[in-house]
């Protein structure tokens, strides 16, 4: 089981089509990814610790399970919303 650290964006924007992170804030909480996790439970996660308003996959993306570093973004324009790091310890 792979542990990860949640980390915020709380200001993000778009400048010309690129989206920029100002501000982010690391969570004290822990996130569990086993290797059968899928996208729809991770989300359903991050929902319950309320670090995202929805976990309708089909609105939200989640990069690659298996990597030290999951993105949350917005399907429609792309906004970043969250990620998560592996805690490697």
């Amino acid at each position: 089981m792979l542990r990860y650290r949640p980390v915020l964006y709380i200001d993000v924007w778009n400048n010309n089509g690129t989206w920029a992170v100002n501000q982010t804030k690391t969570s004290d909480k822990v996130v569990y990814v086993q290797e059968t996790t899928t996208a729809s439970e991770l989300l359903h996660q991050l929902k319950e610790f309320q670090y995202i308003e929805s976990c309708d996959k089909r609105k939200l993306k989640v990069s690659d399970l298996n990597s030290d570093i999951i993105e949350i973004a917005e399907k429609k324009g792309g906004k970043p919303l969250c990620r998560l790091e592996r805690i490697r310890a």
